[in-house]
């Protein structure tokens, strides 16, 4: 898997579909696909590398945008710089599905380190490096594992584990700066972006993996 870059800090992105008021305050809707052409990298996104314009595509299915990522044997990220205010709005939510998942993967190991689907949350650190809180849907690796890459500076947290009992959408709903306390054992910064990842480089086989709804929320969504 190939390490955020501050530049991409990037490749970090928020997608369309706001659930509507939370305790009287509206989640943040930060971008959406209405004025991207399906089945084309979103313009509006960055790509950690240029190789990723021919992972992540826009695509319509039951009048719902979203991204699909097919990652063959490949591990970049893509994403959208955003400040957004944690006092506010520290809930970060979306839907996810699973299509095909990385042959034998564990988030555990680093020989094997892939993830059908990951969504980060990312932080300064300093100039020349980022801190990420990295929620996965996994393979093999529990509900609620943990684990640490880039020098301690990404911290993971599996919210699923293992094939869907259907091929529908699953909301997720994580209080990003209780997460951040946790995991780093310190107060978090303003975040920097938003990220999301389908790889299978590790394991030297596929990944396809569906992203819609992100958006930030005020505290109550979960």
């Amino acid at each position: 898997m190939t390490p955020l870059a501050p530049g991409l800090v990037a490749a970090l992105v928020i997608v369309a579909g706001a659930p509507g008021p939370v305790r009287g305050v509206k989640c943040q809707v930060v971008v959406d696909f209405d004025g991207t052409t399906l089945g084309e990298f979103p313009g509006d996104w960055k790509p950690r590398e240029e190789r990723a314009r021919a992972i992540y595509r826009v695509l319509e299915e039951g009048g719902v945008r979203f991204v699909r990522a097919t990652a063959e044997g490949t591990g970049v990220q893509m994403g959208k710089e955003l400040a957004w205010d944690l006092a506010t709005h520290p809930v970060l939510a979306w839907k996810w599905r699973p299509r095909v998942f990385p042959t034998e993967a564990d988030e555990r190991e680093g020989a094997r380190n892939d993830s059908v689907l990951g969504v980060y949350a990312v932080f300064p650190h300093s100039p020349m490096s980022v801190k990420t809180v990295k929620y996965v849907w996994s393979l093999a690796a529990p509900v609620g594992a943990t684990a640490s890459t880039s020098a301690g500076l990404t911290r993971m947290i599996v919210l699923r584990s293992g094939p869907p009992t259907d091929a529908g959408w699953v909301e997720e709903t994580v209080n990003v700066a209780r997460d951040y306390q946790r995991l780093f054992g310190e107060a978090p910064p303003r975040p920097r972006g938003i990220g999301v990842l389908t790889d299978a480089d590790q394991t030297k086989s596929r990944a396809v993996g569906d992203y819609a709804a992100l958006r930030c929320c005020p505290a109550g969504r979960q």
